[in-house]
């Protein structure tokens, strides 16, 4: 994803417009996806015509098709990122936000899973983990390297989600605690 698109995505004063692009975008992207398209057979004319987009505007602001939903992973994980920052216990009450997260974008994980832009979307993980750390001056010696762990089990615990979806969340939050160390374990 250009670094532009990322920058407007993670401030806190986003272009309304560009936001609706993204929106169109992304309604069109999932659309194909319900229908049960072949990630690789969705073209960008085809999109933005489904998106009432201009090709002119999608190049503008995307390199591929994979960008659409990346974009739209780093939104919703700055949303939630931004929750945590403010838990004041997030030991006990982080597990259950990261559970209603992954549960309330079961869509964005399908699609994550479906463009195969699974990579791409861990190293932005990575990397707003690392910034929320070090706003709160948290170092340590291997932090990368905790932090991509963390960002892998977190999708790879949305993906078997997926594959289990008669599990509650009720069933889903124990599960959770037990298979993805909490952050606070980590680098506290």
């Amino acid at each position: 994803m250009p670094i532009t698109n990322y920058q407007l995505i993670s401030d806190r004063h986003v272009d309304q417009r560009l936001q609706h692009t993204q929106d169109q975008l992304y309604a069109a992207l999932l659309a194909n996806f319900e229908a049960g398209t072949p990630f690789d057979a969705v073209r960008v004319t085809q999109l933005c015509r489904q998106a009432h987009v201009a090709r002119q505007t999608f190049y503008r602001h995307y390199g591929s098709i994979g960008e659409i939903v990346e974009v739209m992973s780093v939104r919703r994980l700055y949303q939630f990122l931004e929750q945590l920052t403010k838990l004041t216990d997030i030991k006990t009450e982080g597990p259950r936000r990261a559970v209603a997260a992954l549960v309330a974008n079961k869509q964005t994980l399908q699609l994550i899973f479906w463009s195969r832009t699974t990579e791409t979307v861990v190293q932005y993980l990575t990397g707003e983990i690392l910034r929320v750390l070090s706003e709160q001056e948290n170092e340590t010696l291997h932090q990368p390297m905790l932090a991509e762990m963390y960002a892998r089990n977190l999708l790879n615990f949305g993906q078997l989600m997926l594959k289990f979806p008669q599990l509650s969340f009720g069933e889903l939050q124990p599960l959770f605690q037990k298979t993805v160390p909490s952050l606070a374990s980590i680098f506290g």
